[in-house]
């Protein structure tokens, strides 16, 4: 009888320690925030099914943005998520890339909060790419945050959402409106051009490169330089072509090259006259 009534008290000790730790770990599921295993599915594992209908809760900022940015100032956009019937206890949030697969979805961009009950998740080893909650003192109708892209992104994002209101009721996939980046480079060797200053530019390195050439050609050589720094003699109608054309037609000569001739004549007509006597 004694055996019977301890296996009894054990089995009733066992039943009440599993309803303790059920009851204990039971806010655990969203008490300290989602879990990084989390980041891929944003599903809370808490045994239940998502809602079917559509959820209360919704993002009220961003609306239809097209943002232009360069690659110098990064914009920020504020983001809101706000229920209009109630409270809900937990949430997690992040900015996807549109039109990425389901099993694909990741984070992207960064996170800034500046709530206590706010926390980042840095999923797949980024940093602050996503938000979600902490303490079991979160219990608000809206979460403000502001997200700013990756550094030169262009493209089309959607922020996405899981928000818990208990632990048996939640909903997930609630998506904000499209944000489209078009980045402008802010660089002056990136921005177009058009044909016609592209024209204007080649035509402009062509005439430099002419005049260069031109230069380079009327530019003496050292052997002419030394020649034509001696002083030249100018002679009206000289007889010997081979003696070089001056300047406005009359011929011109070096002084060596006259005095040479000079002795040449000297010697012929002293010839002569020898002959003579």
């Amino acid at each position: 009888m004694i055996h019977i009534l301890w296996i009894h008290h054990c089995d009733l000790l066992y039943r009440l320690l599993l309803i303790f730790l059920f009851i204990r770990l039971m806010p655990e599921a969203y008490y300290k925030g989602a879990p990084d295993v989390q980041c891929l599915y944003m599903t809370p594992k808490h045994g239940f099914q998502p809602q079917i209908e559509p959820p209360s809760i919704e993002f009220v900022s961003p609306k239809g943005l097209n943002k232009t940015t360069d690659s110098e100032s990064l914009p920020h956009i504020d983001v809101v998520l706000k229920s209009s019937t109630g409270m809900f206890k937990g949430f997690f949030i992040r900015a996807e890339a549109y039109g990425v697969t389901k099993g694909e979805r990741k984070g992207i961009g960064k996170w800034w909060v500046n709530d206590t009950g706010v926390q980042y998740l840095h999923c797949f080893g980024a940093i602050q790419s996503s938000i979600t909650h902490t303490g079991n003192v979160f219990a608000l109708n809206e979460v403000r945050a502001t997200w700013s892209p990756p550094l030169d992104y262009e493209g089309t994002i959607v922020f996405r959402a899981t928000v818990v209101q208990d632990f048996k009721t939640y909903w997930k996939d609630i998506s904000s409106d499209l944000v489209t980046f078009i980045r402008i480079p802010s660089s002056p060797q990136h921005k177009l051009r058009s044909p016609r200053k592209n024209m204007e530019e080649n035509d402009a390195h062509t005439q430099l490169r002419e005049t260069s050439t031109t230069t380079l050609k009327s530019t003496p050589s050292l052997s002419t330089q030394n020649q034509t720094g001696r002083q030249k003699l100018k002679i009206s109608g000289y007889p010997f072509s081979w003696l070089g054309e001056g300047d406005s037609g009359s011929r011109s000569t070096d002084p060596i090259d006259f005095l040479l001739f000079s002795y040449l004549c000297s010697f012929i007509i002293f010839i002569i006259i020898s002959n003579l006597y």
